[in-house]
């Protein structure tokens, strides 16, 4: 079975210094991307560019998008691609438990993946005694 890929888009450098720490710390990381998105950037060229590079890195089990803040500029590109490409899931908050549980999951499809994503990153937020 193919493996899911998996994007971050994020405002610059979010995108790029998380994929970094994950390879850091995993080595293999499978199809990781990173896509960063500068404050002064032209959301519609950037939404093309997105989406070909979810039709590159698509090897068959979908991509999950992992988005730093819903609403801003890099969460509305990340969400008008998802739109447009079904075989894709978007998970936004991305935080680097969510992007390492994504990647120890990637050997399933999209969905899943986007899933444990979420899962990993709740439960990584706790607050000290």
């Amino acid at each position: 079975m193919p493996e899911c890929s998996l994007i971050v888009v994020a405002h610059a450098p979010i995108a790029s210094a998380s994929v970094k720490v994950a390879r850091d710390i995993l080595g293999d990381t499978g199809e990781l991307t990173a896509f960063d998105i500068k404050l002064d950037c032209d959301s519609d060229e950037r939404v093309d560019a997105l989406l070909a590079e979810l039709k590159r890195i698509d090897h068959g089990a979908g991509v999950v998008l992992l988005s730093d803040l819903k609403g801003a500029t890099p969460g509305n590109i990340a969400t008008r691609a998802h739109l447009m490409y079904p075989e894709s899931s978007l998970v936004f908050g991305v935080n680097l438990p969510m992007l390492l549980r994504a990647i120890n999951y990637m050997h399933q499809k999209h969905g899943e993946v986007a899933m444990a994503a979420t899962e990993g990153a709740c439960n990584c937020i706790v607050m000290a005694d």
